[in-house]
């Protein structure tokens, strides 16, 4: 690839990240990317972002580009890309991934990217590796669900109680009888409880969670002559987990606009497994410019927490 031709592509970057068309995408990866200077495989992990994104033409011509040093169209001799180049490349990008959400319009995808990538500029121990979920993962069941059988509510996934309460749906009208089962990893039996509520208590005489262990539980009952079960797995966040997630919700306060931060909050959540947790916050979300990107996360969450089995 040419010094001409990283001039023409750094000008592409420069016009996208204007347009926030690029704003899933790290500054630091864009500067490097437009001056060929990516390993193989990060660069193999930045096209496959942009092809997400959708601009076809730049990933084609980033693919052509190779890592390293380049040559000029005219004389031939590899030299590398001049330093202004570059900067003005990082700043372009970094104006438009950094630069806080003040419109008045309801927010979108990219807005929420932006809010994440800021996040993981500010805290890459608390936020590294988080993103939104974006249409085409909320399209998606989430995972664990399962279709027919008791719809099991909670715990799913994660956990911050030592001692969660049991909730799930009544498969059918009329008073049933339900056994109520919990199982470590070990596969070792810790608890078979009878009842005939759909709600069940952690029983006082059992010890709590352990930090950072998984479980499942599984709820049994007969339905006209049938046997009916449900189950469902989860785990208990260990210390670690917990910092990250006291830290997570203080950071999204201080630095998220005010608009935003149930909706990334949420986001957040998810990532961490807190299901329930999230969904209260959703719930609870009446900022108009939020209520487009709202509606696909709720009824995600309650497909991940049973209540549309």
């Amino acid at each position: 690839m040419t010094q001409d031709d990283h001039e023409r592509l750094a000008a592409r970057l420069a016009e996208l990240a204007g347009s926030k068309s690029l704003s899933v995408l790290d500054a630091n990866a864009l500067a490097a990317l437009a001056a060929g200077n990516l390993d193989e495989q990060t660069r193999a992990a930045v096209l496959a972002r942009l092809a997400r994104s959708g601009d076809r033409e730049l990933a084609a011509a980033i693919a052509a580009a190779s890592p390293g040093d380049v040559t000029p169209a005219r004389t031939g001799r590899r030299v590398r890309i001049w330093p202004w180049f570059t900067l003005g490349a990082v700043a372009c990008v970094a104006l438009a991934l950094f630069g806080p959400w003040t419109a008045e319009g309801p927010v979108t995808e990219r807005d929420l990217a932006r809010v994440f990538i800021a996040l993981q500029s500010e805290d890459a121990k608390v936020f590294g590796g988080i993103e939104p979920l974006l249409t085409p993962e909320l399209e998606r069941d989430p995972p664990g669900v399962t279709r027919g059988g008791l719809g099991l509510h909670y715990p799913r996934r994660a956990v911050l109680e030592a001692r969660p309460a049991f909730t799930w749906s009544a498969p059918a009208r009329g008073r049933l009888s339900y056994r109520v089962t919990l199982i470590n990893d070990e596969e070792v039996v810790l608890f078979t409880i009878e009842t005939q509520a759909t709600r069940l208590t952690w029983p006082s005489v059992r010890p709590p969670l352990g930090p950072g262990l998984a479980y499942v539980w599984k709820v049994e009952c007969e339905v006209a002559g049938q046997a009916v079960t449900g189950s469902a797995s989860f785990r208990s966040l260990d210390a670690d987990e917990r910092v990250r997630h006291e830290r997570g919700l203080r950071l999204i306060d201080e630095h998220a606009a005010t608009a935003l931060r149930p909706l990334v909050k949420t986001h957040f959540l998810i990532r961490l497994g807190l299901l329930r947790e999230a969904y209260r916050v959703i719930e609870k979300d009446t900022a108009a410019a939020t209520r487009r990107l709202r509606a696909p996360v709720r009824i995600w969450l309650e497909r991940g927490l049973g209540r549309t089995e």
